[in-house]
């Protein structure tokens, strides 16, 4: 008997998930009254779309950029959802204020956030090695990798301390359901 596998991904986003099948992304978050607002798009990689997109070597890329981009409209979307009506009435009164992210805004975000993450988890942790004087392939690696998984533990822990992140732990345990 043949089974069939279905490839469904997801993640956490503000009072919800967002969930995404070969075909479709879906995202659900608990608005303030207690419901469930559910958006449902269908959604087709660019992968399959496009031959040379599929090649290996260029195929992981794509599948990162395009996660990326899927993510943050899906969390752009909790948090216009999520926003308690109180919130949206304050937010016509004051029209210097916006609900959402404008494309650039979103750009630049995902810009600025791979950029700090290189910096961060990638060249602090090289600087540091060879700030200590390791050369050698192994030690260096061992040294490099302690120094990775110290800097992500140190970041994981001052992010669990920000009330907001830690509703949106609460929900990651959710899209592994």
């Amino acid at each position: 008997m043949k089974k069939n596998n279905l490839n469904v991904g997801g993640q956490a986003v503000i009072e919800g998930v967002m969930m995404r099948s070969p075909e479709r992304v879906s995202v659900a978050v608990r608005i303030p009254n207690g419901k469930i607002a559910l958006k449902e798009d269908p959604y087709i990689s660019y992968t399959k779309r496009n031959r040379f997109l599929n090649l290996p070597l260029i195929r992981g890329a794509v599948v990162l950029i395009e996660s990326l981009v899927i993510g943050i409209k899906a969390l752009s979307w909790s948090a216009e959802t999520a926003i308690s009506e109180e919130d949206k009435k304050n937010n016509k009164k004051n029209k210097n204020k916006k609900g959402s992210l404008s494309k650039f805004s979103l750009t630049v975000t995902v810009i600025f956030a791979l950029g700090a993450g290189l910096v961060i988890f990638f060249y602090v942790p090289l600087i540091l090695t060879d700030f200590l004087g390791v050369k050698s392939g192994i030690y260096f690696n061992l040294v490099d990798g302690f120094f990775r998984l110290s800097i992500f533990g140190l970041y994981i822990f001052l992010i669990s301390l920000w009330k907001e992140i830690k509703r949106i732990f609460e929900y990651h345990g959710a899209e592994h359901k």
